[in-house]
């Protein structure tokens, strides 16, 4: 998990996120995945997202200027935000 957050904190480099969009994106979907597929098994993963603020990191990628690392972006917290919904009910 914390080689997930470097490689948020690597995306702060506007030219890296553009030079390498795609893999952003899966970096974004493969925390979100890991999050919500380990999260139902072992709470630590949360206590963890929350530790890194991951969070903190995906808002900031959110407010650059790159539509489809924005995108991504609103897609897994979505998923996110349904997952702990359905783990509610």
């Amino acid at each position: 998990f914390k080689m997930l957050y470097n490689e948020l904190l690597i995306m702060h480099n506007e030219s890296y996120v553009k030079q390498n969009e795609s893999q952003c994106i899966k970096i974004i979907e493969l925390i979100i995945e890991v999050l919500i597929t380990n999260d139902k098994q072992d709470i630590e993963y949360f206590e963890l997202f929350c530790e890194y603020n991951f969070m903190n990191e995906l808002v900031y990628l959110a407010s650059t200027d790159n539509r489809n690392i924005n995108l991504q972006i609103i897609k897994s917290l979505s998923i996110l935000i349904l997952s702990v919904s359905s783990q509610q009910t």
